[in-house]
């Protein structure tokens, strides 16, 4: 699966880029060089394969799950600069076009 300039467009407009011809040929190649790796990675059988063991034994230092009283939504809405219906509003980033 590659892709083409009409993905890369679509891809540029949804991210909101303007890159100009030469960096659309290069975020092209470099897509498609990804897709590539991918591929060559999902052709691997790992049906045979032993799950690996972290090298360290150490444990990962997780904080005590206690539950703490948080903000009330009040709280939270008085300190946003727009709120509708109780939810904060936010501007619109993505047109559906």
């Amino acid at each position: 699966m590659a892709i083409t300039e009409n993905g890369i467009d679509k891809i540029t407009k949804l991210a909101q880029l303007k890159p100009n011809r030469q960096e659309k040929q290069r975020l092209l190649a470099d897509l498609n060089r990804i897709l590539e790796h991918l591929e060559i990675i999902d052709k691997i059988d790992m049906e045979k394969s032993e799950e690996m063991q972290h090298q360290l034994s150490e444990q990962t230092p997780f904080r005590n799950n206690i539950a703490i009283t948080g903000s009330t939504r009040e709280e939270i809405l008085f300190s946003v600069p727009q709120s509708y219906n109780g939810l904060i509003a936010v501007p619109k980033v993505a047109d559906r076009s």
